[in-house]
């Protein structure tokens, strides 16, 4: 009697652990189906060994099922290692390639930059954008993956460009005047007529001129006294 009540003990072990393995073995599936980022890997792995410690505990008693429990942790580990390593590489292809993007954008600023002309058109061209609108949007998405570093890269190279912008049309009103160039108390006319170069009888000779200018230089060419006359 105590055999078969020994026995009987032993089927219902055998019964209720091998429905409880297979339960843990659903939600390990559903933890690798669920678990779309690094994070998301981390808590099903803690909470799922927790769970399998607790499963550990209750047929501590039965040496049998412990070979059964140290494989599934060992298969958990490796699964959700493999899961989590596979996202996070994922996502730092994703941040390189956001970055390399905001990288290409920020490179067209100083071209599109050169031709404003006073302060409203940079604060317009900061703020309304297309481009820059969409770069902001990445610096959103790289917060988004977790690339801190990355974002906040770009935000202070977009901040850099801004500033200069503004520097550089400031310079611009504070040289040029309706005189013309202002150097401290100096004014030096300039010229916006296209520069052509001439050749011109100057003197006993001929010179190469500057339309526009006061630039003369005289002409050493033996090969011209041939034409003297003319």
């Amino acid at each position: 009697t105590r055999n078969r009540r020994k026995t009987l003990g032993s089927a219902e072990a055998s019964a209720e652990f091998g429905a409880q393995f297979k339960l843990f073995g659903q939600s390990v599936e559903n933890a690798l189906e669920f678990a779309d980022t690094p994070e998301k890997c981390d808590d099903a792995l803690t909470r799922l060994l927790a769970q399998l410690e607790e499963l550990e505990g209750r047929f501590a008693e039965q040496d049998e099922f412990l070979a059964d429990i140290a494989a599934k942790r060992e298969s958990l580990y490796e699964a959700l290692s493999g899961r989590r390593q596979s996202l996070l590489e994922a996502r730092q292809r994703r941040a390189q390639g956001l970055v390399d993007a905001g990288s290409r954008i920020l490179d067209g600023i100083p071209r599109r930059v050169a031709q404003l002309n006073d302060l409203a058109q940079v604060h317009s061209y900061f703020a309304a954008d297309p481009l820059l609108s969409k770069l902001r949007k990445l610096v959103e998405d790289l917060r988004a993956l977790g690339a801190g570093v990355g974002a906040d890269d770009l935000d202070t190279r977009l901040k850099t460009a801004r500033d200069q912008a503004i520097r550089t049309v400031r310079d611009k009103k504070d040289l040029a005047s309706e005189e013309g160039l202002r150097l401290g108390r100096h004014v030096f006319t300039v010229s916006t007529q296209a520069l052509d170069l001439t050749l011109l009888p100057r003197g006993d000779g001929l010179a190469y001129h500057l339309t526009g200018t006061d630039y003369f230089a005289p002409v050493a060419d033996t090969r011209l006294e041939a034409f003297r006359p003319w």
